[in-house]
């Protein structure tokens, strides 16, 4: 799931950033939910209830809370969001390095330049490590989706496989794992009602079972057999082309 935050005072400017980010993600098929704020302090409530973004479009003059303010305390509680400020003037780039921006959009906005701007911001995201957060035993975990190997579900528990043969296991459905990553970077196939596979750990697909790279067998479901496949093939022409 992409989430993208707009701030701005000015619902036209919100709405023409909202309706440029549908154009642009719509064809994309992917998860995405655009939350949008009309002052700064609304914003840092929300980072401060623990909601994260992965990319902000943030005006620098509101009448409540400027977006100087606001980004300073984003900044305390998170490091990796990406931000883009947003508006008519220039006087403040001194300032915006202290908060380590992505970026300054001019308005009004170009729509060209917009759409510029935010590949460059898709495609950093993209780049990163994805992280799988969870809570088990009063403890709290963030572990790399790539050393992921697969997940397991078990009854009411998930087994997470880890590429080092050490596992983790936590509460949840794996349809709710799947939901949660399905976006993400990193592919996993869901190969079984109780396994779902990180594609980089297949070393060999056979129609009915893949052999992972620790020469562990796991079976693919009859009624998976061909969604499988196709999503195999599709991600290896991926890949292929992009080497």
């Amino acid at each position: 799931m992409l989430r993208i935050g707009i701030c701005d005072d000015d619902i036209k400017t919100t709405s023409i950033i909202e309706d440029l980010l549908y154009e642009l993600l719509e064809p994309k098929q992917v998860r995405f939910d655009i939350s949008v704020f009309f002052d700064g302090v609304d914003l840092e409530k929300s980072i401060l209830r623990g909601e994260r973004y992965d990319l902000i479009y943030l005006d620098i003059e509101m009448k409540i809370h400027n977006g100087l303010t606001t980004a300073k305390t984003i900044r305390e509680h998170d490091c990796e969001v990406l931000i883009y400020y947003v508006s008519n003037h220039d006087s403040y780039l001194k300032q915006l390095f202290e908060v380590q921006p992505l970026g300054f959009i001019d308005k009004p906005i170009n729509r060209t330049l917009f759409s510029k701007y935010f590949g460059k911001a898709y495609q950093l995201i993209l780049s990163r490590d994805n992280f799988l957060e969870f809570r088990f035993n009063k403890m709290f975990y963030k572990i790399p989706l790539s050393r992921v190997v697969y997940f397991e579900s078990k009854k009411r528990a998930i087994i997470v496989h880890m590429n080092d043969n050490t596992t983790y296991t936590f509460y949840e459905k794996l349809n709710t794992i799947e939901q949660t990553i399905e976006d993400f970077s990193i592919t996993f196939l869901r190969i079984h009602q109780s396994y779902y596979v990180n594609q980089n750990y297949i070393l060999i697909k056979k129609p009915t079972q893949v052999i992972l790279q620790s020469n562990q067998i796991l079976p693919i479901s009859e009624e998976r057999q061909k969604e499988i496949n196709n999503k195999y093939v599709k991600k290896l022409r991926m890949d292929l082309f992009n080497e």
